[in-house]
């Protein structure tokens, strides 16, 4: 895992400076603290910050091809890398290092961006290919690994996160879509906070000619074409395949390896996987819970059925814990290393842990279940989606469906949602935040969707109303989710890896008709996980009712409003939820923390 950033000029005569390309760079230092490199030529610079993984020795970027006409940096893991190197071998092609940087390096050599299609990993990179004169960005399937540019009419850059331009490009915030960031919550790709500065889509990539100065992007990837199918046929042996194979390849490693195991399902299923890959009693497992309150387990406490995992799989488990006060000192670090507001507040808490794992462990590189909840459809709305289908199928009993759903969706009614079809309308809700009035006030604008948006649900069109369920959650929901492990991660210099997003998994069980997944019940929810699970977990595991990596919000919430009232005593806050008043904490310090130095958030 590392950090990369780079600036292009467009003016062939205005040099890069050097001081500003490695100040970008080192605004990344916690993404790579082993080596930095850089490529300065002229108008164009590339720099690199690495944290080593494979092939500690070997691997240095930026990477040059034998000829000098490639010149790679890159942030990622390729998991298929031998067998792409073995297939490299075969055409002619002689290797120097282990790691699987050359053979990216070498892949777009043979192939070029055809070669993204090729790959089994989490990416982003930067080529700059000498031979065509262009620069290459590209960007996991799934977006697991970031990546940001910078563009107006004299400058191109990019970095991997938004700290590289905070100093030297100018930022001005963008209101439109800071309040469609707040109603409608995280979203992958486009306009960020700021203008002129824009996220790679995931399964994107932009390529620049230097020669015409001529911008293009392409979609290698589209999530929607892998919904389109509606099989009724499951292949359990294959999933079960799948699963252990993604788990296993993403093991490889030469440095300490762990898993988190949170007490759910999907990461005791893929803990327990990991545990027949590794030496016996060689697993580090590690969750995190807030301290009891005068006795009493408060919410987002799972321990039980962490360490009951533990036990049944022998690994050597570890309960972090934390309270109150480890919250709230923490929420500003988290929201700067997050590049802006926490849709989840666990984040606080997965940083506390992930600064344990690595400062009393030493552990470098964890297994996550993440996106598992996406792919085999485990949230509370996939009984809604389930129910709603089943009782529309009778028109005089449709109204009442509705009336059931919506009773305890106290946002239902905002008026953004309204042309939106019902089920549509029910997963932009469990991807949204606060309601729009609210927003309109705090913010002083009468906001709309944003664009992105729009063009993101526009591309549902030829799906089911079932699988524009699916893409919505696992293009927007998934995405805060991938930002928040991500970020929360690199602070401590730590590579989370994420077996459940395996693009062949999520490939296989997107093909499946929505209700082989999903049921109207607690016990059908996640149906096809549940069942291969019965040859590794214990029941108490399987069975057991699903509970979100949550905080504590709700007994935090008189804390949470005290702090609001140094930034506006005037409105009422006391009948918002724990959420809905941490994600308003975020926007207000969100606004008194712009514009601060690099050096004031490092010092925290």
């Amino acid at each position: 895992m590392c950090g990369i950033a780079g600036i292009y000029h467009f003016d062939p005569n205005i040099q890069v400076n050097e001081i500003v390309l490695k100040r970008m760079t080192q605004s990344m230092i916690h993404r790579g603290p082993d080596e930095e490199g850089y490529h300065l030529e002229k108008n164009i610079g590339l720099g690199h910050r690495r944290l080593s993984i494979i092939d500690i020795e070997n691997g240095q970027q930026p990477m040059f091809s034998n000829d000098g006409g490639l010149i790679l940096i890159y942030n990622g893991e390729i998991y298929n890398y031998l067998e792409l190197r073995s297939e490299l071998i075969k055409f002619g092609y002689v290797f120097k290092t282990k790691c699987d940087t050359e053979v990216l390096l070498y892949a777009y050599d043979k192939w070029g961006v055809d070669c993204l299609s090729k790959l089994n990993g989490m990416w982003a990179f930067a080529i700059l290919d000498k031979r065509k004169n262009d620069l290459v960005l590209a960007r996991d399937r799934m977006g697991v690994k970031p990546l940001y540019y910078f563009l107006d009419d004299k400058t191109f850059a990019f970095s991997s996160e938004l700290k590289g331009f905070y100093h030297d490009f100018n930022l001005e915030k963008d209101n439109g879509e800071l309040w469609d960031a707040l109603v409608f919550g995280p979203k992958p790709g486009g306009k960020t906070y700021f203008k002129n500065v824009f996220e790679l889509h995931p399964g994107s990539y932009l390529i620049i000619s230097l020669n015409s100065k001529n911008i293009r992007t392409g979609e290698y990837y589209k999530l929607e074409d892998t919904l389109i199918e509606e099989s009724s046929e499951i292949d359990y042996e294959y999933i079960e395949y799948l699963i252990n194979d993604a788990v296993k390849i993403r093991l490889v490693s030469e440095v300490p390896l762990g898993s988190l195991n949170s007490g759910g399902i999907d990461s005791s299923l893929m803990s327990a996987i990991a545990n027949h890959f590794v030496e016996e009693n060689q697993l580090n497992t590690f969750s995190i819970a807030p301290e009891k309150q005068n006795g009493t387990v408060l919410p987002g406490d799972e321990s039980y059925y962490a360490e009951l995992l533990g036990k049944f799989i022998k690994s050597n488990h570890h309960t972090i814990r934390y309270n109150e006060n480890d919250f709230f000192g923490l929420i500003e670090s988290s929201q700067f290393y997050n590049d802006g507001i926490l849709f989840h507040s666990n984040s606080i808490p997965q940083q506390i842990l992930f600064q344990h794992i690595k400062e009393d462990f030493g552990i470098t590189v964890l297994l996550s279940g993440e996106g598992a909840d996406e792919v085999f459809r485990g949230y509370g709305n996939n009984k809604f989606v389930n129910f709603y289908n089943l009782i529309s199928l009778f028109p005089f009993t449709k109204n009442i469906g509705e009336k059931i759903i919506t009773k305890n969706l106290n946002k239902f009614d905002d008026p953004v949602f309204k042309e939106y079809p019902f089920l549509l309308k029910l997963t932009l809700l469990h991807n949204a935040h606060l309601r729009s009035e609210i927003v309109n006030t705090i913010m002083g604008i009468n906001g709309c969707i944003s664009d992105d948006r729009i063009h993101l649900l526009n591309k549902t069109k030829r799906l089911s109303m079932s699988n524009k369920v699916i893409f919505y959650e696992q293009k927007c929901y998934l995405s805060g989710l991938l930002q928040r492990v991500d970020r929360m991660s690199m602070r401590y210099s730590i590579e989370v890896r994420v077996p459940f997003l395996d693009y062949r998994i999520v490939n296989e069980l997107n093909k499946i008709k929505f209700s082989l997944k999903s049921g109207i019940n607690e016990k059908k929810i996640k149906k096809i996980l549940k069942r291969i699970s019965l040859n590794y977990l214990p029941k108490e595991i399987i069975n057991r009712r699903k509970m979100g990596f949550c905080s504590p919000l709700n007994v935090y919430k008189h804390t949470m409003i005290k702090e609001i009232k140094k930034f506006d005593r005037h409105n009422n806050f006391v009948n918002q939820t724990g959420e809905e008043i941490f994600i308003l904490l975020n926007y207000y310090l969100l606004n008194e923390n712009q514009g601060k130095s690099l050096d004031l958030f490092y010092s925290n």
